[in-house]
C-alpha cells in the first residue's frame, strides 16, 4: 500500500472568502438596520426615539412619501486587493451608482484610516477628474 498524498487547505484562500463573507453580512445588517428606521419612523441607536411628527396637512408620515433616503444605502462588494483592475472595477461602480442617486449630496469612501468626501459637483467636472480622487486613496 502507497502513501497517500493529503492535499492541505488554503488557508489564504480560506481566509479570504471569510472576510468577504463577513463584510457583505455586516453590510447587510447595517443596511436593515438603517432601513429599519423608516418602518419604525424613529432612530434605534440607544432605544427608541420617534421622529417628530408632521406639522403640515400632508396625508404621509414623515420621510415616507418618495422613499428616497431610506433606499438611498447601496452594498458595492470590494475586494480587498488593491489592484488596478479591481481599483477601476470600484471606481466605475462607485461613479455610476453616485451619478444615478440624484438625492446624495455626497458620498465618502473609506480605505484604511484615510477616507475622502467627494461632493455631488465632482459629476460635473467629469470622470477623469473623480477617478483621480478615488485613486489617491490608493
Amino acid at each position: 500500500m502507497g502513501k497517500e498524498e493529503y492535499e492541505f487547505p488554503n488557508i489564504e484562500q480560506m481566509a479570504d472568502n471569510f472576510f468577504t463573507d463577513l463584510s457583505l453580512q455586516l453590510a447587510e445588517m447595517a443596511k436593515g438596520f438603517f432601513k429599519g428606521s423608516f418602518f419604525k419612523e424613529g432612530f434605534t441607536d440607544y432605544g427608541f426615539t420617534a421622529w417628530p411628527k408632521r406639522i403640515d396637512t400632508m396625508p404621509h408620515n414623515i420621510l415616507t412619501k418618495s422613499h428616497a433616503l431610506r433606499d438611498s444605502v447601496t452594498i458595492t462588494e470590494a475586494n480587498f486587493k488593491s489592484t488596478n483592475e479591481n481599483i477601476n472595477d470600484f471606481t466605475r461602480s462607485s461613479w455610476s451608482r453616485f451619478n444615478h442617486y440624484k438625492s446624495l449630496d455626497y458620498i465618502i469612501i473609506y480605505r484604511g484610516d484615510n477616507a475622502i468626501k467627494l461632493k455631488r459637483s465632482i459629476i460635473e467636472s467629469g470622470y477623469d477628474f473623480y477617478a483621480d480622487k478615488i485613486n489617491s486613496l490608493f
